[in-house]
């Protein structure tokens, strides 16, 4: 992707792509990354060996890097007719998207972060977490011109599809990071696990936990007791 193209920074990222993601993408065809307009490095950690559904996966960018992280027992897809392809429900592990749900025609459902929660609750997310909340830099002075006091952002999220409570409640439960994966386990802007370290989570936190592919890499302590709301830090 060539910066000078851009009129906005929603395409330029900040955050540092992971070391083990920059070696894959030395071995892809320059051809490749040169049509790759994502944002960021939506890889969440444990993928080898899962089936993974690369959602808009336009230059194929991602799809090359995803078949890396499955190995040779995982399994990559991409989206452009899912029911000509033929995927069946509950088949895939991991979905991941790339600046994709910005291009849908029906834009009403995703302008407004409400919006959004409804929408994406009524699936059965009910407690989406945002892993990263950035304002866009807008560059064109022609485009800052007609838009006004409008102020965009790039966002990353992450769901889980496993029952959770429509809010954060407080069982007691304090999560430890094993570690396997590597120093430290970034499950969202809120929760950073360091190898060892106790930290107090909320159910549907728990849930995420224990209840995902990530289930061997924590101990998490405690839930017999109902304490209320949980208090979070953010």
């Amino acid at each position: 992707m060539d910066p000078a193209y851009l009129k906005t920074g929603a395409c330029c990222t900040e955050e540092p792509i992971p070391a083990n993601i920059e070696a894959i993408i030395k071995d892809i065809h320059p051809k490749v990354l040169s049509r790759y307009y994502g944002c960021g490095s939506p890889f969440p950690p444990a993928l080898e060996g899962k089936t993974v559904l690369d959602l808009g996966s336009g230059s194929g960018r991602d799809c090359f890097i995803l078949s890396k992280l499955v190995g040779p027992n995982g399994k990559k897809g991409y989206i452009e007719d899912l029911q000509s392809i033929g995927i069946e429900d509950e088949s895939i592990d991991v979905v991941v998207s790339n600046g994709v749900l910005n291009l849908s025609t029906n834009k009403r459902k995703f302008l407004r972060s409400e919006d959004f929660r409804r929408l994406i609750t009524s699936l059965g997310y009910p407690d989406y977490r945002t892993i990263i909340n950035r304002k866009v830099d807008i560059k064109d002075s022609d485009i800052k011109q007609k838009i006004g006091m409008i102020d965009f952002y790039s966002i990353t999220i992450r769901t889980f599809k496993v029952p959770l409570e429509d809010r954060s409640e407080d069982y007691g439960q304090v999560a430890v990071y094993k570690g396997n994966i590597e120093d430290k386990f970034v499950l969202d802007n809120h929760h950073v696990f360091k190898i060892n370290d106790q930290v107090p989570i909320c159910g549907n936190t728990s849930a995420m936990l224990q209840k995902t592919r990530y289930a061997d890499y924590f101990d998490i302590i405690g839930e017999s007791v109902h304490y209320g709301l949980f208090k979070s830090s953010g």
